[in-house]
Protein backbone atom coordinates (compact mmCIF):
# COMPACT_ATOMS: atom_id res chain seq x y z
CA UNK A 1 0.00 0.00 0.00
CA UNK A 2 1.10 3.76 -0.37
CA UNK A 3 1.97 5.94 2.04
CA UNK A 4 0.00 8.55 3.63
CA UNK A 5 -0.54 11.56 1.53
CA UNK A 6 1.60 13.72 3.72
CA UNK A 7 4.84 11.45 3.48
CA UNK A 8 4.02 11.58 -0.62
CA UNK A 9 3.87 15.40 -0.81
CA UNK A 10 7.13 15.55 0.72
CA UNK A 11 8.85 13.33 -1.69
CA UNK A 12 11.78 15.92 -2.91
CA UNK A 13 12.34 16.88 -6.61
CA UNK A 14 14.45 15.19 -8.56
CA UNK A 15 17.71 17.17 -9.67
CA UNK A 16 20.72 16.69 -12.12
CA UNK A 17 23.68 14.88 -10.84
CA UNK A 18 26.95 15.63 -11.54
CA UNK A 19 26.72 13.00 -14.39
CA UNK A 20 23.72 14.99 -16.40
CA UNK A 21 26.09 18.25 -15.84
CA UNK A 22 29.20 16.49 -17.54
CA UNK A 23 26.53 14.73 -20.08
CA UNK A 24 25.07 18.33 -20.59
CA UNK A 25 28.60 19.70 -21.11
CA UNK A 26 29.70 16.95 -23.65
CA UNK A 27 26.23 17.04 -25.83
CA UNK A 28 26.88 21.01 -26.37
CA UNK A 29 30.39 20.80 -27.70
CA UNK A 30 29.68 20.84 -31.30
CA UNK A 31 32.93 18.84 -33.34
CA UNK A 32 32.44 21.80 -36.14
CA UNK A 33 32.18 24.64 -33.78
CA UNK A 34 35.54 23.47 -32.21
CA UNK A 35 37.00 22.70 -35.29
CA UNK A 36 35.86 26.47 -35.86
CA UNK A 37 36.97 27.83 -32.98
CA UNK A 38 40.92 26.33 -33.65
CA UNK A 39 41.06 27.51 -37.20
CA UNK A 40 40.29 31.34 -35.83
CA UNK A 41 42.69 31.07 -32.58
CA UNK A 42 45.04 29.70 -35.60
CA UNK A 43 44.73 32.56 -37.78
CA UNK A 44 44.33 35.10 -34.67
CA UNK A 45 48.06 33.69 -33.76
CA UNK A 46 49.78 33.47 -36.66
CA UNK A 47 51.22 36.48 -37.74
CA UNK A 48 50.16 35.84 -41.80
CA UNK A 49 46.72 34.91 -40.88
CA UNK A 50 45.34 38.48 -40.59
CA UNK A 51 47.15 39.54 -43.78
CA UNK A 52 46.49 37.10 -46.53
CA UNK A 53 42.58 35.77 -47.75
CA UNK A 54 40.84 33.77 -45.49
CA UNK A 55 40.37 29.94 -46.80
CA UNK A 56 36.85 30.16 -49.02
CA UNK A 57 33.81 30.01 -46.51
CA UNK A 58 35.39 32.51 -44.10
CA UNK A 59 36.75 35.03 -46.26
CA UNK A 60 33.39 34.97 -48.34
CA UNK A 61 31.63 35.91 -44.54
CA UNK A 62 34.24 38.04 -43.97
CA UNK A 63 33.35 40.09 -47.74
CA UNK A 64 30.07 40.37 -47.06
CA UNK A 65 30.37 41.68 -43.56
CA UNK A 66 33.08 44.32 -45.27
CA UNK A 67 30.38 44.93 -48.00
CA UNK A 68 27.72 45.41 -45.65
CA UNK A 69 29.83 48.03 -43.33
CA UNK A 70 30.37 49.88 -46.37
CA UNK A 71 27.07 50.01 -47.49
CA UNK A 72 26.03 51.00 -43.69
CA UNK A 73 28.52 53.93 -43.71
CA UNK A 74 28.20 55.13 -47.49
CA UNK A 75 24.04 55.41 -46.46
CA UNK A 76 25.31 57.51 -42.71
CA UNK A 77 27.21 59.79 -44.51
CA UNK A 78 26.28 60.08 -47.91
CA UNK A 79 25.33 64.30 -46.90
CA UNK A 80 28.95 64.77 -46.22
CA UNK A 81 30.29 63.15 -49.10
CA UNK A 82 27.71 65.45 -51.46
CA UNK A 83 28.53 68.64 -49.68
CA UNK A 84 32.20 68.05 -49.95
CA UNK A 85 32.04 67.42 -53.40
CA UNK A 86 29.83 70.42 -54.13
CA UNK A 87 32.18 72.81 -52.19
CA UNK A 88 35.05 71.18 -53.95
CA UNK A 89 33.46 72.26 -57.34
CA UNK A 90 32.22 75.32 -55.87
CA UNK A 91 36.05 76.12 -55.24
CA UNK A 92 37.34 75.16 -58.51
CA UNK A 93 34.65 77.40 -60.29
CA UNK A 94 36.49 80.44 -58.43
CA UNK A 95 39.65 79.57 -59.00
CA UNK A 96 39.21 78.68 -62.93
CA UNK A 97 40.17 82.19 -63.76
CA UNK A 98 41.21 81.59 -67.17
CA UNK A 99 40.87 78.11 -66.91
CA UNK A 100 37.23 78.36 -66.32
CA UNK A 101 36.30 76.05 -69.25
CA UNK A 102 38.05 73.28 -69.06
CA UNK A 103 37.99 73.54 -65.02
CA UNK A 104 33.77 73.60 -65.23
CA UNK A 105 33.41 70.40 -67.82
CA UNK A 106 35.60 68.57 -65.34
CA UNK A 107 33.83 69.55 -62.54
CA UNK A 108 30.62 68.24 -63.93
CA UNK A 109 32.46 64.64 -64.41
CA UNK A 110 33.85 65.14 -60.91
CA UNK A 111 30.67 65.78 -59.32
CA UNK A 112 28.62 63.45 -61.62
CA UNK A 113 31.38 60.34 -60.64
CA UNK A 114 31.61 60.87 -57.18
CA UNK A 115 27.15 60.67 -57.18
CA UNK A 116 27.40 57.97 -58.76
CA UNK A 117 27.48 55.76 -55.83
CA UNK A 118 25.60 58.03 -53.77
CA UNK A 119 22.70 57.20 -56.24
CA UNK A 120 23.33 53.35 -56.51
CA UNK A 121 22.88 53.40 -52.49
CA UNK A 122 18.96 53.99 -53.64
CA UNK A 123 18.78 51.13 -56.11
CA UNK A 124 18.79 47.64 -54.15
CA UNK A 125 19.58 45.28 -57.33
CA UNK A 126 22.99 47.63 -58.20
CA UNK A 127 23.68 48.59 -53.93
CA UNK A 128 25.13 45.03 -53.52
CA UNK A 129 28.07 45.71 -56.44
CA UNK A 130 28.61 48.98 -54.28
CA UNK A 131 32.34 48.40 -55.02
CA UNK A 132 32.53 48.37 -58.22
CA UNK A 133 31.07 51.96 -58.20
CA UNK A 134 33.11 53.36 -55.90
CA UNK A 135 36.20 51.89 -57.71
CA UNK A 136 35.17 53.61 -60.78
CA UNK A 137 34.37 57.38 -59.49
CA UNK A 138 37.62 57.26 -57.80
CA UNK A 139 39.23 55.85 -61.15
CA UNK A 140 37.51 58.76 -63.23
CA UNK A 141 38.20 61.49 -60.71
CA UNK A 142 41.51 60.34 -61.13
CA UNK A 143 41.64 60.57 -64.79
CA UNK A 144 39.80 64.15 -64.24
CA UNK A 145 42.90 65.31 -62.50
CA UNK A 146 45.12 63.80 -64.09
CA UNK A 147 43.48 65.64 -67.25
CA UNK A 148 44.44 68.75 -65.78
CA UNK A 149 47.34 68.10 -64.64
CA UNK A 150 48.62 67.21 -67.84
CA UNK A 151 46.45 70.00 -69.72
CA UNK A 152 47.36 73.26 -67.37
CA UNK A 153 51.13 74.95 -67.49
CA UNK A 154 53.31 74.67 -64.78
CA UNK A 155 52.69 78.31 -63.81
CA UNK A 156 48.69 77.79 -62.99
CA UNK A 157 48.02 77.19 -59.27
CA UNK A 158 45.21 74.75 -60.29
CA UNK A 159 47.76 72.03 -61.90
CA UNK A 160 49.28 72.09 -58.07
CA UNK A 161 45.93 71.76 -56.41
CA UNK A 162 45.45 68.81 -59.13
CA UNK A 163 48.20 67.26 -58.67
CA UNK A 164 47.18 67.25 -55.10
CA UNK A 165 44.32 65.97 -55.54
CA UNK A 166 45.77 62.83 -56.84
CA UNK A 167 47.57 62.11 -54.26
CA UNK A 168 44.41 62.23 -51.69
CA UNK A 169 41.77 60.63 -54.19
CA UNK A 170 43.98 57.57 -54.47
CA UNK A 171 44.97 57.55 -50.55
CA UNK A 172 40.90 57.76 -50.24
CA UNK A 173 40.25 54.99 -53.09
CA UNK A 174 42.37 52.69 -50.50
CA UNK A 175 40.44 53.57 -47.44
CA UNK A 176 37.56 56.20 -47.34
CA UNK A 177 35.96 54.07 -50.31
CA UNK A 178 36.61 50.68 -48.42
CA UNK A 179 37.72 48.68 -51.66
CA UNK A 180 39.41 45.51 -51.43
CA UNK A 181 43.07 46.58 -51.67
CA UNK A 182 43.92 44.70 -54.52
CA UNK A 183 40.31 45.89 -56.19
CA UNK A 184 41.60 49.62 -55.15
CA UNK A 185 45.39 49.05 -57.09
CA UNK A 186 43.64 47.43 -59.72
CA UNK A 187 41.49 51.09 -60.54
CA UNK A 188 44.42 53.51 -59.77
CA UNK A 189 46.95 51.16 -61.77
CA UNK A 190 44.12 51.44 -64.61
CA UNK A 191 44.35 55.38 -64.77
CA UNK A 192 47.89 54.99 -64.61
CA UNK A 193 47.86 53.26 -67.63
CA UNK A 194 44.89 55.34 -69.49
CA UNK A 195 46.87 58.60 -68.54
CA UNK A 196 49.76 58.23 -71.11
CA UNK A 197 47.17 56.98 -73.72
CA UNK A 198 44.70 59.96 -72.83
CA UNK A 199 48.14 62.41 -72.80
CA UNK A 200 48.98 60.86 -76.55
CA UNK A 201 44.70 60.82 -77.87
CA UNK A 202 44.88 65.03 -76.49
CA UNK A 203 48.62 65.89 -77.79
CA UNK A 204 49.51 66.72 -74.25
CA UNK A 205 52.78 66.49 -73.05
CA UNK A 206 53.45 64.28 -69.79
CA UNK A 207 56.04 64.95 -66.86
CA UNK A 208 57.24 61.48 -66.73
CA UNK A 209 58.83 62.29 -62.90
CA UNK A 210 55.64 64.26 -61.96
CA UNK A 211 53.45 61.31 -63.00
CA UNK A 212 56.12 58.70 -61.10
CA UNK A 213 56.28 60.64 -57.72
CA UNK A 214 52.64 61.94 -57.83
CA UNK A 215 50.58 58.93 -59.22
CA UNK A 216 53.00 56.44 -58.43
CA UNK A 217 53.80 57.52 -55.12
CA UNK A 218 50.29 57.64 -53.89
CA UNK A 219 49.58 54.64 -55.26
CA UNK A 220 52.39 53.29 -53.02
CA UNK A 221 51.50 54.62 -50.31
CA UNK A 222 47.82 54.17 -50.58
CA UNK A 223 48.53 50.52 -51.09
CA UNK A 224 50.42 50.17 -47.50
CA UNK A 225 47.62 52.14 -45.86
CA UNK A 226 44.68 50.00 -47.54
CA UNK A 227 47.05 46.87 -46.51
CA UNK A 228 46.89 48.28 -42.93
CA UNK A 229 43.53 48.54 -42.73
CA UNK A 230 42.55 45.70 -44.39
CA UNK A 231 44.84 43.93 -41.62
CA UNK A 232 43.46 45.00 -39.00
CA UNK A 233 39.19 45.00 -39.81
CA UNK A 234 40.47 41.43 -40.25
CA UNK A 235 41.83 41.09 -36.99
CA UNK A 236 38.70 42.40 -35.92
CA UNK A 237 36.32 40.28 -37.90
CA UNK A 238 38.40 37.43 -36.43
CA UNK A 239 37.81 38.15 -32.69
CA UNK A 240 33.94 38.58 -33.62
CA UNK A 241 33.93 35.58 -35.18
CA UNK A 242 35.57 33.73 -32.44
CA UNK A 243 33.11 35.75 -29.66
CA UNK A 244 30.16 34.93 -31.70
CA UNK A 245 31.13 31.18 -31.90
CA UNK A 246 31.63 31.06 -27.98
CA UNK A 247 28.52 33.29 -27.26
CA UNK A 248 26.75 30.46 -29.02
CA UNK A 249 28.41 27.46 -27.90
CA UNK A 250 27.83 29.32 -24.21
CA UNK A 251 24.04 29.57 -24.88
CA UNK A 252 23.95 26.08 -26.29
CA UNK A 253 25.65 25.07 -22.85
CA UNK A 254 22.97 27.44 -21.04
CA UNK A 255 19.99 25.89 -22.74
CA UNK A 256 21.12 21.98 -22.37
CA UNK A 257 21.97 22.31 -18.22
CA UNK A 258 18.80 24.12 -18.41
CA UNK A 259 16.99 21.20 -19.96
CA UNK A 260 19.19 18.77 -17.56
CA UNK A 261 17.84 20.43 -14.79
CA UNK A 262 14.27 19.81 -15.72
CA UNK A 263 14.44 15.89 -16.78
CA UNK A 264 14.46 13.36 -14.90
CA UNK A 265 18.03 11.37 -14.93
CA UNK A 266 16.91 7.92 -15.53
CA UNK A 267 13.83 8.06 -17.38
CA UNK A 268 13.94 11.08 -19.67
CA UNK A 269 10.66 12.85 -18.61
CA UNK A 270 10.45 15.94 -17.01
CA UNK A 271 11.25 15.96 -13.46
CA UNK A 272 9.57 17.41 -10.07
CA UNK A 273 10.89 21.08 -10.39
CA UNK A 274 9.42 21.06 -13.87
CA UNK A 275 6.34 19.88 -13.26
CA UNK A 276 5.99 22.86 -10.00
CA UNK A 277 7.00 25.20 -12.91
CA UNK A 278 4.55 24.04 -15.07
CA UNK A 279 1.51 23.57 -12.69
CA UNK A 280 1.87 27.29 -11.23
CA UNK A 281 1.75 28.71 -14.55
CA UNK A 282 -1.13 26.37 -15.77
CA UNK A 283 -2.78 27.52 -12.43
CA UNK A 284 -2.40 31.27 -13.03
CA UNK A 285 -3.60 30.82 -16.31
CA UNK A 286 -6.26 29.37 -15.52
CA UNK A 287 -7.61 31.49 -12.25
CA UNK A 288 -7.32 34.33 -15.35
CA UNK A 289 -9.33 32.74 -17.56
CA UNK A 290 -11.51 30.70 -15.12
CA UNK A 291 -11.01 27.75 -15.59
CA UNK A 292 -10.38 24.51 -14.03
CA UNK A 293 -7.24 22.19 -13.66
CA UNK A 294 -7.23 18.98 -13.20
CA UNK A 295 -4.25 16.87 -11.98
CA UNK A 296 -3.60 13.10 -11.94
CA UNK A 297 -1.21 11.45 -9.72
CA UNK A 298 0.46 7.70 -10.71
CA UNK A 299 1.93 5.78 -8.66
CA UNK A 300 3.30 1.60 -9.77
CA UNK A 301 1.33 -0.54 -7.51
CA UNK A 302 4.32 -2.56 -5.34
CA UNK A 303 7.03 -1.13 -6.01
CA UNK A 304 8.99 -0.99 -3.06
CA UNK A 305 8.47 -5.09 -3.09
CA UNK A 306 8.86 -5.53 -6.72
CA UNK A 307 12.68 -3.86 -6.01
CA UNK A 308 12.97 -6.30 -3.26
CA UNK A 309 12.79 -8.92 -5.19
CA UNK A 310 14.24 -8.36 -8.49
CA UNK A 311 16.67 -5.66 -7.40
CA UNK A 312 17.36 -2.09 -8.13
CA UNK A 313 18.56 -2.66 -11.75
CA UNK A 314 15.49 -4.34 -12.81
CA UNK A 315 13.31 -1.62 -10.49
CA UNK A 316 15.36 0.90 -12.62
CA UNK A 317 14.33 -0.82 -16.03
CA UNK A 318 11.03 -1.41 -14.59
CA UNK A 319 10.77 2.68 -14.09
CA UNK A 320 12.37 3.34 -17.39
CA UNK A 321 9.69 1.29 -19.64
CA UNK A 322 6.56 2.49 -17.12
CA UNK A 323 8.06 5.89 -18.15
CA UNK A 324 7.67 5.44 -21.77
CA UNK A 325 4.51 3.65 -21.52
CA UNK A 326 3.16 6.96 -19.91
CA UNK A 327 4.86 9.55 -21.59
CA UNK A 328 3.38 7.78 -25.05
CA UNK A 329 0.16 8.71 -23.96
CA UNK A 330 0.67 12.73 -23.94
CA UNK A 331 -1.07 12.74 -27.22
CA UNK A 332 -1.11 16.75 -27.28
CA UNK A 333 1.09 19.35 -26.96
CA UNK A 334 -0.07 20.36 -24.29
CA UNK A 335 0.22 17.53 -22.03
CA UNK A 336 1.98 17.08 -19.70
CA UNK A 337 3.81 14.05 -17.86
CA UNK A 338 6.16 14.07 -15.23
CA UNK A 339 8.46 11.90 -12.85
CA UNK A 340 7.48 12.88 -9.08
CA UNK A 341 9.90 11.30 -7.58
CA UNK A 342 10.43 7.23 -6.89
CA UNK A 343 7.63 5.30 -8.35
CA UNK A 344 5.42 8.07 -8.65
CA UNK A 345 4.24 10.18 -11.84
CA UNK A 346 2.08 12.84 -12.54
CA UNK A 347 0.01 14.24 -15.31
CA UNK A 348 -1.68 17.97 -16.52
CA UNK A 349 -4.26 17.47 -19.26
CA UNK A 350 -5.32 21.14 -20.11
CA UNK A 351 -8.83 21.53 -21.19
CA UNK A 352 -9.55 17.84 -19.70
CA UNK A 353 -13.30 17.38 -18.80
CA UNK A 354 -14.10 14.80 -16.19
CA UNK A 355 -15.15 11.75 -19.04
CA UNK A 356 -12.16 12.72 -21.05
CA UNK A 357 -10.18 12.26 -17.63
CA UNK A 358 -11.35 8.80 -17.06
CA UNK A 359 -10.77 8.10 -20.40
CA UNK A 360 -6.82 9.23 -20.44
CA UNK A 361 -6.90 7.24 -16.53
CA UNK A 362 -8.19 3.76 -18.37
CA UNK A 363 -5.20 4.33 -21.41
CA UNK A 364 -2.55 4.79 -19.01
CA UNK A 365 -3.32 1.94 -16.76
CA UNK A 366 -3.78 0.15 -19.78
CA UNK A 367 -0.70 1.47 -21.40
CA UNK A 368 0.88 -0.20 -18.56
CA UNK A 369 -0.29 -3.37 -18.07
CA UNK A 370 0.51 -3.78 -21.83
CA UNK A 371 3.96 -4.04 -20.93
CA UNK A 372 3.36 -7.41 -18.68
CA UNK A 373 6.28 -6.75 -16.44
CA UNK A 374 6.14 -10.16 -14.32
CA UNK A 375 5.67 -9.10 -10.20
CA UNK A 376 5.75 -11.76 -8.07
CA UNK A 377 4.84 -9.69 -5.10
CA UNK A 378 2.37 -7.87 -6.71
CA UNK A 379 -1.40 -8.03 -4.81
CA UNK A 380 -3.22 -6.91 -7.68
CA UNK A 381 -2.05 -8.79 -10.62
CA UNK A 382 0.83 -11.13 -11.91
CA UNK A 383 2.04 -8.28 -13.81
CA UNK A 384 3.29 -4.51 -12.79
CA UNK A 385 0.34 -2.15 -12.61
CA UNK A 386 -0.67 1.00 -12.17
CA UNK A 387 -3.13 3.40 -9.29
CA UNK A 388 -4.50 6.58 -10.30
CA UNK A 389 -5.88 9.07 -8.38
CA UNK A 390 -7.10 12.56 -10.07
CA UNK A 391 -8.46 15.60 -8.99
CA UNK A 392 -10.21 19.23 -10.38
CA UNK A 393 -9.90 22.16 -8.86
CA UNK A 394 -10.97 25.83 -10.18
CA UNK A 395 -8.29 28.52 -9.18
CA UNK A 396 -9.40 31.32 -6.98
CA UNK A 397 -7.82 33.48 -4.89
CA UNK A 398 -9.08 31.96 -1.82
CA UNK A 399 -7.33 28.59 -2.56
CA UNK A 400 -3.52 27.40 -3.64
CA UNK A 401 -2.39 24.82 -6.43
CA UNK A 402 -1.06 22.41 -3.35
CA UNK A 403 -4.91 22.20 -2.55
CA UNK A 404 -5.07 20.67 -6.14
CA UNK A 405 -1.77 18.38 -5.02
CA UNK A 406 -3.17 16.95 -1.91
CA UNK A 407 -6.61 16.14 -3.42
CA UNK A 408 -5.18 14.44 -6.11
CA UNK A 409 -2.60 12.50 -3.38
CA UNK A 410 -5.73 11.62 -1.47
CA UNK A 411 -7.49 10.01 -4.19
CA UNK A 412 -4.21 8.35 -5.31
CA UNK A 413 -4.36 6.81 -1.22
CA UNK A 414 -7.79 5.48 -1.90
CA UNK A 415 -7.31 3.79 -4.99
CA UNK A 416 -4.12 2.47 -3.46
CA UNK A 417 -6.77 1.47 -0.21
CA UNK A 418 -9.42 0.02 -2.28
CA UNK A 419 -7.48 -2.16 -4.31
CA UNK A 420 -5.20 -0.86 -6.65
CA UNK A 421 -4.76 -1.47 -10.23
CA UNK A 422 -7.71 1.50 -11.17
CA UNK A 423 -8.04 5.47 -10.67
CA UNK A 424 -10.07 7.48 -8.03
CA UNK A 425 -11.69 10.82 -8.56
CA UNK A 426 -11.42 13.05 -5.66
CA UNK A 427 -14.39 15.07 -6.46
CA UNK A 428 -17.07 12.37 -6.03
CA UNK A 429 -14.79 9.62 -4.75
CA UNK A 430 -15.78 7.11 -7.81
CA UNK A 431 -13.50 4.68 -9.05
CA UNK A 432 -13.22 1.84 -11.82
Amino acid sequence: MSQPPQSRSSVSPETAAPGTVATAMDSARDPHGEQHKTQLRALLDDPRGTRARFPAPLEARYREQAQTLTLTMQRAYWPWVALTVTAFCVLGFFMAGEYHTLINQLNVVIFVAVMLPVCVLRLPRLAPHINKFNGLAAAVTLLAMHFVSLALPDSARQKSVSEYAIIFITIAAFTIARLPVKQAAAWVIATLVTTPVMAWLFGLNMDLDRQIYFAGGSLVIGYLLGFIQDSRERTVFLQSQLLEQEKEQLETLSETLAQASRSDKLTGLPNRRHFDEMLDMQWKLAMREGKPVNLMFMDIDDFKAFNDYYGHQVGDDCLLRVANALGSQALRGSDFIARYGGEEFVALFPGTDAEGLSAIAHRLIAAVDALQIPHARARAAEHVTLSVGIATVTPTPENHHSDLVRMADEALYTAKGTGRHRFVVATDGSGE
